[in-house]
């Protein structure tokens, strides 16, 4: 092809006015229309304020959410978890166990875990004595709470 007809091809090609609008000088762009280079600093640019690392460099750790209380229930000998479940629904004392329960599941050790809601007004302290006054000797009741651990590094008197 000679320059000639070139010319004339480029003079029958209609130009976009979109595409043209968001074409940036000094910057080759691929086929399609997409910018090779400088995207990433753009991008940088874009999200230095929201970044999840420090200033040293290193990421920020996690705020973990704390996990539920929970009533764990270990039958005796010669009880099922189902005869203790249907004691537990069918006493009127402990409607508020009912009330504050979100769930119940059977954990690998196969003892019976009761999650309980967060509730202000119910303490799992009582709700662990309450079932334990019920199922005297029947079973075992223990109660797990979330635990924090902290160092004090810096003690005076």
């Amino acid at each position: 092809m000679t320059t000639k007809t070139l010319n004339k091809l480029k003079a029958m090609h209609v130009k976009n006015p979109i595409t043209e609008a968001f074409r940036i000088k000094n910057r080759p762009t691929l086929p399609g229309g997409y910018h090779q280079k400088g995207k990433k600093e753009e991008k940088k640019n874009i999200h230095k304020g929201t970044s999840v690392k420090n200033d040293n460099g290193t990421r920020n750790p996690r705020e973990r959410p704390t996990r539920p209380h929970t009533l764990v229930v270990k039958t005796a000998e010669g009880n099922s978890y189902t005869d203790i479940l249907r004691k537990i629904k069918a006493d009127h004392n402990l409607t508020i166990l009912g009330k504050s329960v979100n769930k119940i599941r059977k954990t690998v050790a196969g003892e019976l875990l009761f999650k309980l809601r967060r509730i202000k007004e119910v303490k799992t302290q009582e709700l662990q004595e309450a079932v334990k006054a019920m199922l005297v000797g029947k079973a075992a009741i223990k109660r797990l709470q979330h635990q924090e651990v902290f160092e004090i590094k810096t003690f005076t008197f």
